[in-house]
């Protein structure tokens, strides 16, 4: 059974996960909402197959910091293991940290979630190691000697 506060100490929420994704996230674009919809409930799913969004939600409400922590890095590292892409797996982070930081605003949660994204290839470190020839002074001195070899 998933761990919850009493029905006292939890916060209003509105009906469903989608009410409460409008409410927060009004101001992005249709499509992004619904984006984010979809990840948020496949979080939720992950989280808690057998109880409903909000219920998982508000089971996630009542974690104490470092196991909601714990939760949110599992379920990167579940994403991983799908063989997601970069930039998939953001968007699934971003829409748990928009959801919770509005939460957290609202005095639903008393702490902040800090959720690391991935590394894309737009990383200008990765953009960069991906263009150079060599890796190494090795490399680098190798493909020099055969430059220079006619």
């Amino acid at each position: 059974m998933l761990p919850v506060r009493s029905e006292a100490a939890l916060p209003v929420l509105p009906e469903g996960v989608g009410n409460l994704l409008d409410a927060v996230a009004g101001h992005l674009s249709p499509r992004t909402r619904m984006e984010y919809l979809r990840d948020l409930r496949a979080f939720l799913r992950w989280y808690a197959p057998d109880a409903g969004d909000m219920a998982a939600l508000r089971a996630l409400l009542s974690l104490p910091p470092m196991q909601a922590h714990k939760v949110v890095a599992d379920y990167r590292a579940h994403l991983r293991a799908q063989k997601r892409k970069p930039a998939s797996i953001n968007r699934s982070l971003s829409a748990i940290r928009a959801i919770w930081a509005a939460l957290w605003a609202a005095g639903a949660v008393s702490y902040r979630l800090s959720i690391k994204g991935e590394p894309t290839r737009t990383d200008p470190r990765t953009r960069i190691a991906q263009r150079l020839p060599a890796q190494s002074l090795p490399e680098l001195q190798s493909l020099l000697q055969k430059a220079a070899t006619p």
